[in-house]
């Protein structure tokens, strides 16, 4: 994967957004929403995706903290493999064509103290989730790498995974 920024190609917005707005639009999107479509790749069927509609909150890097049942079929392809993404678009937009960002990295599980402050992360922004009441779910952390932005037509960038921490 690459580690440099990219604008999308086009002829019809040359100057466009910059990509400091693109960071500022995909961090509020990111806060806006409460759950994404987790991609991982299938044991069953490997080298296939396999997608799973998911609740997530933003631990205090920035990143997706996801709480999952470890009989979850993502969680076991993610045990297996840990590469995966998170597509989040924005549920509100009336568009044909939301702002959406799909943020590409590895998901693995938190321990210990971390564990406890992805929990309350979690719990903060889904308080009524059976998930955190429930044995046998835990915390996982997506650790972003990159991530693609699509703000809308002709407003597209690949962004570096600091985008989604903020650095």
């Amino acid at each position: 994967m690459s580690r440099h920024r990219h604008r999308a190609a086009t002829s019809h917005r040359p100057e466009g957004p910059s990509l400091t707005s693109f960071d500022e639009a995909l961090r509020a999107l990111l806060r806006s929403e409460r759950q994404g479509l987790l991609s991982t790749i299938s044991l069953r069927h490997p080298g296939y995706p396999f997608g799973s509609v998911v609740p997530y909150a933003l631990f205090e890097t920035g990143e997706p903290v996801l709480y999952l049942s470890q009989l979850a079929v993502h969680t076991q392809n993610l045990i297996s493999d840990p590469r995966s993404s998170l597509l989040v678009s924005d549920s509100a937009s009336p568009e044909l064509q939301p702002a959406r960002a799909t943020l590409i990295g590895t998901c693995r599980p938190l321990a210990g103290e971390m564990q406890e402050a992805a929990r309350r992360a979690f719990a903060s922004r889904h308080p009524q989730s059976e998930a955190l009441a429930l044995p046998g779910f835990s915390a996982f952390l997506l650790h972003v790498e990159e991530v693609r932005w699509v703000g809308g037509f002709a407003a597209a960038a690949w962004l570096r995974g600091d985008a989604v921490r903020g650095s």
